[in-house]
């Protein structure tokens, strides 16, 4: 536990580009998880908290696939002592990222003003399933949720009345590696400028980005989305 606390990376780590940064991961299930393993891959100190009543991840399955290079402590976040451990914890890192609905965090004390208290440079990345507000804001997300709020489904599959997820719920992946490319932004500026910043990334909002040539068309009235199976407009035949 004391190694946690300690300003520097142990040399037995990973060298990369992110290796003078720590992260707090929150994450669970996908999106958040594939994010810090990339931020762990690139050398960065990615800390693991887990709740110690919960099984850890399989070794040969979920855990090897989404959890390399990241070190993990169990602590309660609903007891006292367990808050004030992690706040001791974000005294001494760069950056917390969570995948909760809104309220989560605020019930667990941990707001973003909470983080700031302990750290005034701390970057906290939220990534829930509908943004931080709004009136969706509460219900929980996966990638297939994202996918079929996004209009992605629509536009997939043969038959216009009968919609098809990706199947691999590609919205997850995503939404994890635009967390990357954002943290790494802004760890920049932070460098730069000594400044935090509180970051909101709506999983619901990340297949938007695979669909710049449909809202164009949409915008300028130059075709009508539908469902083209194996073919494609301009490309195929």
């Amino acid at each position: 536990m004391q190694e946690a606390f300690t300003n520097r990376k142990p040399d037995t780590l990973v060298h990369g580009a992110l290796n003078s940064l720590r992260v707090l991961d929150l994450t669970r299930v996908w999106a958040g998880p594939l994010g810090t393993r990339a931020l762990a891959d690139f050398g960065a100190d990615v800390i693991r908290i887990s709740d110690p009543r919960t099984l850890l991840d399989s070794p040969a399955r979920v855990n090897n696939k989404l959890n390399r290079n990241k070190r993990n402590i169990g602590i309660r976040l609903d007891k006292e002592e367990g808050r004030e451990i992690f706040l001791r914890l974000v005294t001494v890192s760069d950056i917390v990222i969570e995948n909760y609905r809104p309220r989560v965090m605020r019930n667990l004390n941990l707001s973003y003003d909470s983080l700031r208290d302990a750290n005034p440079t701390i970057i906290v990345c939220s990534m829930p399933g509908f943004g931080l507000d709004g009136p969706y804001s509460e219900y929980p997300a996966f990638g297939s949720t994202a996918e079929a709020i996004s209009g992605v489904v629509s536009l997939i599959g043969y038959d216009p009345d009968r919609p098809l997820q990706t199947g691999l719920s590609y919205a997850d992946p995503i939404s994890g590696l635009n967390a990357v490319w954002t943290i790494m932004g802004y760890a920049r500026r932070r460098a730069k400028a000594g400044m935090g910043c509180y970051l909101d990334l709506a999983l619901s909002e990340s297949p938007l980005g695979s669909l710049g040539e449909q809202f164009v068309s949409s915008s300028a009235g130059t075709q009508h989305l539908k469902i083209d199976g194996n073919r494609h407009p301009v490309y195929c035949p």
